[in-house]
């Protein structure tokens, strides 16, 4: 750590914390972690110089002058204090023996190398009236922001992945965010800018003295060209070349630079150094485009899909997952729809008959044949024979079957067909522990009930199409309607092809019933 005074401070807490700075771990040593030791000479240098680390021990919160575990590299004989790894460096002739942060440094030496500084601007944001620190890069393709910062401004981001390099050459691949920024320049005026979002940008910035600077520019405000403190919140790449600062006054190679948001420095001057690093060498943005899952079951259906692709769709945009009908399919549904008629409070249901119903055999005797065939097998077991008949009571007791008058059945004289029926055992359920189904793919003297119907489309739901739908949301709601099937009013006509016979087990013949 340094003081105020540009002393050092051995942070004692920072050195037990973190071992790896790679990593920023206390899991493992410098040394020891692989990526570190896969690094170029160069980037192994530049890491520790961003950390502020000792030379020697490879740790933070000392210098390497003052390092307890100062000692000679043994590589090749070396006689510079410094850690194994750092001989290659040394050999390559990069320069770190002389601190990165040291604030000594000759007027020889500043005049001999110099140091770029950053272009960096204090600007406004439309959704906040805190100014953000704002670096112009002409060197960066895409423009970034930190992800503290998206949160503070209640950015909303699409997401995406980045491949960066950090310093030190360290490639990351990270999941991301693309967000829309907007900036207020000097008029007032609104700019949006499309960002990344990144962890960190920079290493905290230290102000820069312009005391010595003042002079070599005319008509200059100090505070419009004073560095801002703390790290850097967005970085503004080349992409938006028309925004960059540009040249308005120059001295040597200081330059005052000015765009529509404000005026910064740039370049170098021997009376200042730049002390912020910037921690981004490179960044690629992998675009996750969003998954349209209804070009899956396009491409599943492809050659053999119509559109619209359902008969009560005409816009072609049906549910995801939805089903692909045949023609025929298609025309069968419309019949089973013109069928359906609202009356009061309820609808009525008509079958959608291909075959005229008064080909139908009157087939009573054999449904009382079933009957007695079913009653033989219901009394081997009493509880689920009077399991049975409370299931017949319940659907007379909510109006869903009815027994016929001895005058209905004589005065009626259209299409008869009775439908046998049998027991379905469903022990797990509370509602209907035992089901009555009725069967109306029977034959009786060649003739089915069902073949005198059009069946129409498959009109179940895709599970795939289920499942995707299930995920769309946060919230799922599943329901049920209790008793549904036999609650669907039909027409007259279909009543008298819809009986059934009942009767307890002491009678000889059974009333007749119909749903």
């Amino acid at each position: 750590m340094i003081d105020r005074d540009g002393n050092f401070i051995e942070d004692k807490e920072a050195t037990k914390t973190t071992r790896c700075l790679v990593h920023s771990s206390s899991t493992h040593n410098t040394a020891d972690c692989r990526v570190y030791q896969e690094m170029a000479p160069e980037g192994k240098v530049q890491l520790l110089k961003e950390k502020r680390a000792c030379w020697s021990c490879l740790k933070i919160g000392h210098r390497s002058i003052d390092c307890r575990q100062r000692k000679k590299c043994n590589s090749d004989d070396c006689s510079k204090y410094h850690h194994d790894s750092l001989h290659v460096a040394h050999v390559q002739g990069v320069a770190f023996h002389i601190p990165y942060f040291s604030r000594q440094n000759s007027d020889a030496d500043r005049k001999e190398s110099g140091t770029c500084l950053l272009q960096v601007m204090k600007i406004k944001s439309a959704v906040n009236t805190a100014p953000l620190n704002v670096l112009w890069d002409g060197g960066a393709t895409i423009s970034l922001i930190t992800f503290a910062k998206a949160r503070e401004l209640s950015l909303d981001g699409e997401e995406i992945r980045l491949s960066v390099v950090k310093v030190g050459g360290v490639k990351e691949k990270m999941r991301s965010s693309v967000y829309k920024l907007p900036l207020i320049d000097e008029s007032g005026e609104t700019v949006n800018f499309r960002v990344y979002g990144i962890d960190r940008i920079s290493s905290s910035m230290e102000g820069i003295n312009l005391n010595g600077v003042m002079h070599l520019f005319q008509n200059i405000n100090k505070q419009e060209i004073q560095r801002p403190n703390w790290e850097i919140d967005v970085l503004i790449g080349y992409e938006y070349a028309g925004y960059h600062p540009e040249r308005e006054q120059s001295s040597g190679h200081l330059l005052l630079l000015k765009n529509r948001f404000g005026r910064c420095l740039g370049g170098s001057h021997t009376s200042m150094a730049e002390n912020t690093l910037k921690l981004i060498q490179h960044a690629t943005v992998h675009h996750v485009a969003r998954i349209n899952i209804e070009k899956i079951f396009d491409t599943e259906s492809l050659g053999i899909e119509r559109s619209p692709r359902c008969g009560s769709c005409r816009c072609g945009r049906c549910p995801i997952g939805g089903k692909s009908f045949t023609l025929k399919e298609e025309r069968e549904l419309n019949l089973i729809e013109e069928g359906l008629t609202h009356e009061g409070d309820h609808w009525v249901a008509r079958y959608p008959w291909i075959r005229s119903p008064d080909d139908l055999p009157n087939n009573k005797e054999a449904a009382l044949r079933m009957l007695g065939s079913t009653e033989k097998r219901l009394q081997k077991n009493k509880p689920l024979l009077e399991t049975y008949k409370e299931q017949i009571q319940d659907m007379v007791q909510r109006g869903v079957a009815r027994k016929l008058t001895q005058a209905e059945i004589e005065n009626y004289d259209g299409p008869v067909y009775y439908l046998s029926h049998h027991e379905v055992l469903k022990p797990e359920s509370t509602s209907t522990p035992c089901r009555i189904v009725f069967n109306s793919s029977a034959k009786f003297q060649g003739h089915s009930l069902n073949n005198y119907w059009a069946k129409g489309p498959d009109l179940m739901n895709n599970l795939l199409g289920i499942l995707v739908r299930f995920r769309e949301g946060p919230v799922a709601f599943v329901g049920d309607m209790r008793k549904m099937y036999h609650a669907i009013k039909i027409s007259v006509l279909d009543q008298h092809t819809h009986r059934f016979l009942w009767r307890d087990v002491s009678q000889d013949s059974g009333t007749v019933h119909t749903s």
